[in-house]
């Protein structure tokens, strides 16, 4: 109906000046803008039943309103129009991403990138190791009892796994243990391979010679060593600190930034959008799906062939340029997934 496309007009015009300047938006400001061509008195009217409906709010009686999260929401998912990157941007992504020649360090250049030119704070996932396969499998003897198992995967990465050992191995012993194990569980992922090694713990052992007897012990140990936990790369938090910031601002910043610390709760979140296509944005904590009051997640999975490696994004107040940075998500997510396929 028309009344309604009036509505969403004023509502849409309502949320891009406070998303702008920050500041309560009242009737006369939009009686102002261009291309109105309702009086004040109309719109104060249409106002009021943005907040009946709980789109709008007034922080004071006679300040001017400003959108709730439900009206943060509602223009994201119907009246949000992306701007795309300038073509300086995009340079600067790929300049910055394609020179990368190692997992981690694309990762900390994609989160820092994130910062940079959103202006507010990055967060990348990692790609989960248990994605990766093995390459390379080497036992090294550090002291009486332990021994450091060391697995390199197929994104260069390296984990170490300390195990203690009743037993004392020498040089060789570990050698040829490495190589045994490589010759079976090279080309598995650590997931596979921790499961291959349980079934056929029993089978190694009538196999081996006592001379071998580390094969079977250390393929014990490895099969019960958990997986290695996703990290989460976050830059930028400074940015998200501002001279104008109230007591009130300050305690939910700490909440934020404990999770940043925390990141469990994060990468739970995160996870629950691996499974969507493009960009999701979390406003506010009063969804399903919230985040933390006040502030917006704005993230996207990236990829190789098809299959979801990691999740990356933008954290910043609810009051974020939501046009530019729904763009800038969506492209550093398609370039990181080209720099990992490269």
């Amino acid at each position: 109906m028309k009344s309604e496309e009036r509505a969403l007009g004023l509502f849409k015009g309502l949320v891009e000046h406070y998303l702008e300047l920050g500041q309560p938006v009242g009737s006369k400001t939009l009686a102002n803008q261009d291309g109105n061509q309702l009086s004040s008195a109309t719109i104060r009217n249409i106002m009021g039943d943005l907040e009946r409906h709980g789109l709008l709010s007034s922080p004071h009686p006679s300040a001017g309103r400003v959108p709730t999260d439900a009206g943060l929401r509602l223009f994201v998912d119907s009246l949000l129009t992306v701007k795309p990157l300038t073509s300086g941007q995009i340079e600067q992504v790929q300049s910055d991403l394609l020179v990368q020649t190692g997992v981690t360090d694309l990762v900390e250049s994609a989160s820092a990138l994130l910062a940079d030119v959103s202006q507010l704070a990055g967060l990348v996932v990692m790609p989960s190791a248990e994605r990766n396969t093995l390459e390379h499998i080497e036992f090294l003897n550090l002291s009486e009892g332990r021994v450091m198992a060391v697995l390199v995967t197929s994104d260069g990465g390296v984990s170490n796994h300390l195990i203690h050992s009743d037993l004392q191995y020498g040089a060789d012993d570990l050698r040829r243990a490495g190589q045994f194990l490589a010759q079976r569980c090279v080309g598995k992922t650590l997931v596979q391979m921790r499961q291959w090694l349980a079934s056929h713990l029993l089978e190694l052992q009538a196999q081996v010679e006592t001379s071998m007897r580390a094969v079977t012990d250390l393929a014990a140990q490895l099969a019960v060593i958990g997986p290695d936990q996703e990290s989460l790369v976050v830059k930028g938090e400074a940015n998200l600190l501002t001279e104008q910031a109230r007591p009130a601002d300050m305690e939910r910043l700490r909440e934020l930034f404990a999770a940043f610390d925390e990141r469990q709760s994060l990468l739970q979140l995160l996870d629950r959008c691996v499974g969507a296509e493009g960009v999701q944005v979390f406003i506010g904590s009063g969804s399903e799906y919230g985040f933390y009051e006040d502030y917006s997640l704005v993230a996207a999975p990236y990829e190789v062939d098809g299959q979801v490696l990691g999740m990356l994004g933008v954290v910043g107040p609810t009051r974020m340029a939501y046009d530019r940075v729904v763009s800038l998500v969506d492209v550093t997510a398609r370039l990181v997934g080209a720099a990992l396929n490269r």
